[in-house]
Protein backbone atom coordinates (compact mmCIF):
# COMPACT_ATOMS: atom_id res chain seq x y z
CA UNK A 1 0.00 0.00 0.00
CA UNK A 2 1.38 3.42 -0.92
CA UNK A 3 1.58 6.32 1.51
CA UNK A 4 -1.14 8.11 -0.46
CA UNK A 5 -3.45 5.11 -0.19
CA UNK A 6 -2.73 4.79 3.52
CA UNK A 7 -3.56 8.44 4.14
CA UNK A 8 -6.66 8.49 1.92
CA UNK A 9 -8.91 7.63 4.87
CA UNK A 10 -7.60 10.46 7.02
CA UNK A 11 -5.76 10.53 10.32
CA UNK A 12 -6.85 9.76 13.87
CA UNK A 13 -5.67 10.89 17.26
CA UNK A 14 -3.89 8.18 19.22
CA UNK A 15 -6.69 8.10 21.80
CA UNK A 16 -9.35 7.44 19.13
CA UNK A 17 -7.24 4.80 17.35
CA UNK A 18 -6.53 3.04 20.67
CA UNK A 19 -10.22 3.05 21.57
CA UNK A 20 -11.15 1.54 18.19
CA UNK A 21 -8.49 -1.15 18.65
CA UNK A 22 -9.60 -1.87 22.21
CA UNK A 23 -6.18 -1.17 23.68
CA UNK A 24 -4.73 1.36 26.09
CA UNK A 25 -3.34 4.46 24.40
CA UNK A 26 -0.02 3.91 26.16
CA UNK A 27 0.24 0.57 24.35
CA UNK A 28 -0.31 2.36 21.05
CA UNK A 29 2.37 4.91 21.95
CA UNK A 30 4.74 2.00 22.63
CA UNK A 31 3.89 0.52 19.22
CA UNK A 32 4.63 3.90 17.65
CA UNK A 33 8.04 4.04 19.34
CA UNK A 34 8.73 0.47 18.18
CA UNK A 35 7.61 1.32 14.61
CA UNK A 36 4.93 -1.38 14.77
CA UNK A 37 2.26 0.94 13.36
CA UNK A 38 2.40 3.64 10.70
CA UNK A 39 2.12 7.17 12.08
CA UNK A 40 2.87 10.78 11.41
CA UNK A 41 3.79 13.60 13.77
CA UNK A 42 1.92 16.84 13.09
CA UNK A 43 1.95 19.98 15.24
CA UNK A 44 3.47 18.09 18.16
CA UNK A 45 0.95 15.24 18.08
CA UNK A 46 1.11 11.69 16.75
CA UNK A 47 -1.59 10.70 14.26
CA UNK A 48 -2.44 7.23 13.01
CA UNK A 49 -3.87 6.66 9.52
CA UNK A 50 -7.49 5.47 9.84
CA UNK A 51 -6.83 2.93 7.12
CA UNK A 52 -4.03 1.40 9.20
CA UNK A 53 -6.43 1.02 12.14
CA UNK A 54 -9.00 -0.56 9.81
CA UNK A 55 -6.36 -2.98 8.53
CA UNK A 56 -5.34 -3.95 12.06
CA UNK A 57 -8.97 -4.61 12.96
CA UNK A 58 -9.51 -6.77 9.88
CA UNK A 59 -6.27 -8.66 10.51
CA UNK A 60 -7.44 -9.38 14.05
CA UNK A 61 -10.82 -10.79 13.05
CA UNK A 62 -11.40 -14.42 13.86
CA UNK A 63 -14.13 -15.69 11.55
CA UNK A 64 -13.86 -19.29 12.63
CA UNK A 65 -13.41 -22.47 10.63
CA UNK A 66 -16.47 -21.92 8.43
CA UNK A 67 -14.69 -19.00 6.77
CA UNK A 68 -11.24 -20.52 6.37
CA UNK A 69 -10.00 -21.24 2.89
CA UNK A 70 -11.06 -24.70 1.83
CA UNK A 71 -8.48 -26.95 0.16
CA UNK A 72 -9.08 -27.42 -3.56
Amino acid sequence: MTKQELLAGGLEKVSKAAKRLGIDRNTLYQWIQQNKVPYTFINGMYRIPSRAVDDMLVDGLNLGPAHEDQPQ
